[in-house]
């Protein structure tokens, strides 16, 4: 039985990402009982003059967001039943 030493192992190369973006921004969006505000339609202000849009999932999540850079997010959360088609 041979075994191996530190010479013997081969270390693959990992893959190259490119990355889209140095910050990665995802919410939960919840009531004061911290339930999640499922299926409801969100818009996201950030700092540098940005303006996005969704649908949180079941969970109350955000879609995921890159930036390059730090930003404060507003969210402003579309709680009426006319500006979520009834949902």
């Amino acid at each position: 039985m041979e075994v191996g030493g530190v010479e013997s192992l081969s270390i693959p190369a990992l893959p190259l990402f490119k990355m889209t973006g140095t910050y990665k921004l995802q919410y939960q969006l919840t009531d004061d009982n911290n339930l999640p505000h499922a299926n409801k339609k969100y818009t996201v202000y950030l700092s540098d003059y940005q303006k996005l849009e969704g649908v949180t999932d079941e969970n109350g999540m955000t879609q995921v967001f890159y930036s390059e850079k730090a930003s404060i997010a507003k969210i402003h959360l579309h709680l009426k039943e006319e500006e979520n088609h009834g949902k």
